[in-house]
Parts: structure tokens; sequence; C-alpha cells
């Protein structure tokens, strides 16, 4: 009966060397996806929404730039 129990759920030791290497693969892999959307986006200027704080900070730009 202790058997029918628990013969469909799974038991994992999560510190074995297999489990630590996925996650050190996960988390180089996850950097330089990171990394990479990050040097694919230097140099190009992030453009903001147009809220009214927006709109004012450009006008008073223009205004002290005069």
């Amino acid at each position: 009966e202790i058997y029918h129990k628990n013969k469909d759920k799974i038991h994992t030791t999560p510190d074995t060397p297999e489990i630590r290497q996925v996650k050190a693969t996960q988390e180089a892999i996850s950097d330089l996806i990171y990394k990479a959307d990050f040097f694919k986006m230097q140099g190009h200027l992030i453009s903001l929404p147009y809220t009214p704080q927006v709109i004012h900070c450009r006008y008073v730009g223009d205004i002290t730039s005069d």
C-alpha cells in the first residue's frame, strides 16, 4: 500500500552535480542573452512615452536652452 501511494511521486536531490551544472548553465545562458540584447541596443536612444511630464520637461529644456 505504501508503494502504491509513493510510486508516482518524483523524488530528486536538489544538490546533485547534474542539478548544479544545469543551474550554472542556465545562469550563463541568461547572462549571455541579456548582454546580447544590451550590446545590440547600445548607441540607440530609448524613446519616452509622451506623458504630460515629459512634454513639460522638453518645453522647459527648450526655454532654458534658448
